[in-house]
């Protein structure tokens, strides 16, 4: 799904060019569009190494599984282990399994998680530098946020959180070089948008005060899984009964043991606890907001994000949303009250989540089914008798011209030429330019033979 779609065929371009040169150029692709983040790219050399898509998936969950172990330590840091506990029980009822715009839990090749992880590691460290003044951990937490703002620009937003640290402590401990590594990063950036930028891509801002309300309020309540449940409703016509049983047991045991943790919860008693949380408080509301602020300005998503689609930065106000939840749920006295409020809101949430998760895999297998049909013939030897110097003309519609080389190149372990049909007649039918990604292409003159693949439904 999402950007996975192209970048998972990426291997099959080694068989023509080098998976580094080609890493390299469209890193430069990037920069001469305003955008630096390099790091971003390791997508090419884990897809070409991570081949299975259920590893893919597990490792996505894991990723996440990551980010909600950090967030865990810096609560149970900051105020205590059971508020922790709560903020990721209640996590699911933010964050739909549904495929939205693009979609975190599905796709993206873990890039949010992992900057994500990078950005909340830095902030643990830093915490815990400025408890005990060990250096290393500084040091090591200004690589972490330097490998994030590299890896994606929503980093950038964290420094907020740094800073809010350092005065949260109010001790001398100085947090320089995470300051260094933030300014030199942001002028590198500022110096490909002066000099070297050719044309603006989703970094241009549109300050049209309503069209950026009408995306913050879609993008901050794109992952609830109500919002995107009625979304899908509209597109499918589902009904609420489509749940298996073994699911209802899964949602009544995730109510059943929310509800003993919360019944049984109560702040811990410690020094400076009305401080304590008035930090995470704010923690929990700059993670809610500020992902979603920041992507409500691109011009780009402005186009693209409605009601129950929202961008994949999402998973990082899920997280946020939580927190401020778990925060409100440990400050109420009466916790049946809470139970009364919050149990049937998560029988209603993990309900319609596994309806739309259902929806997700429908669409996953019907997206997939050309891609798989096509490995299939290809480790049938359907390409047997296809030379170098042959090409094959694709038909399909349902797969962007731009990565057909690549992906049947990967599956036949070997270079085969592959445009589509409407390449084909827009070309001068010898000289054809065969597309890699958009703009990287290869020069090809037809030597050999010409082949068509055709799909017929049955």
């Amino acid at each position: 799904m999402s950007d996975d779609v192209a970048n998972i065929n990426v291997s099959g371009i080694k068989y023509f060019y080098s998976l580094f040169g080609f890493t390299i150029y469209i890193i430069k692709k990037w920069m001469k569009l305003g955008r630096f983040y390099p790091f971003a790219f390791y997508s090419y050399y884990f897809f070409d190494f991570i081949q299975s898509r259920l590893i893919y998936k597990i490792i996505i969950l894991l990723t996440t599984v990551i980010d909600a172990l950090l967030i865990y330590k810096i609560i149970k840091k900051i105020l205590d282990e059971k508020t922790a506990i709560i903020s990721l029980i209640i996590f699911p009822l933010f964050c739909t399994l549904s495929a939205t715009y693009i979609p975190p839990l599905y796709s993206q090749h873990m890039l949010i998680q992992i900057m994500f992880a990078e950005c909340l590691l830095a902030l643990y460290l830093t915490i815990s530098y400025m408890e005990e003044g060990k250096i290393w951990k500084i040091v090591i937490a200004s690589l972490l946020y330097a490998f994030a703002l590299c890896t994606y620009e929503i980093s950038f937003t964290f420094i907020f959180l740094f800073v809010l640290i350092y005065f949260y402590f109010n001790k001398s401990n100085s947090i320089w070089p995470i300051y260094f590594v933030f300014i030199s990063i942001t002028t590198v950036n500022i110096f490909l948008r002066l000099f070297m930028v050719e044309r603006i891509s989703h970094t241009k801002v549109n300050l049209n005060f309503i069209i950026v309300l009408k995306t913050f309020f879609s993008q901050l309540t794109g992952s609830f899984p109500i919002i995107r449940y009625f979304v899908e409703t509209k597109e499918k016509g589902l009904f609420i009964f489509q749940i298996s049983w073994w699911e209802s047991l899964i949602i009544f045991f995730w109510c059943l043991v929310t509800g003993h943790i919360i019944y049984h919860s109560s702040l811990d008693n410690k020094k400076n606890q009305k401080r304590n949380l008035i930090f995470l408080t704010i923690f929990g509301a700059y993670l809610t907001f500020a992902p979603a602020a920041l992507t409500s300005l691109s011009q780009a998503h402005q186009g693209e994000i409605s009601l129950g689609i929202g961008y994949f930065t999402f998973l990082i106000s899920s997280f946020g949303m939580a927190i401020l939840l778990s925060v409100i749920i440990q400050l109420c006295n009466n916790k049946k009250i809470v139970l009364i409020v919050i149990l049937p809101i998560m029988l209603i949430s993990g309900t319609l989540n596994s309806i739309n998760a259902r929806v997700t895999i429908e669409k996953y297998y019907r997206n997939t089914a050309i891609r798989d049909l096509i490995k299939r013939s290809v480790k049938n030897n359907i390409l047997s008798d296809i030379t170098d110097n042959d090409i094959i003309i694709d038909s399909t519609k349902e797969i962007t011209h731009t990565y057909l080389t690549s992906m049947y190149s990967k599956f036949a372990h070997r270079k085969i030429h592959v445009i589509s049909e409407d390449e084909y007649i827009n070309s001068d039918r010898k000289n054809i330019k065969i597309s890699f990604f958009d703009e990287y292409f290869h020069d090809f003159n037809i030597k050999g033979k010409i082949y068509r693949v055709e799909y017929k439904l049955l």
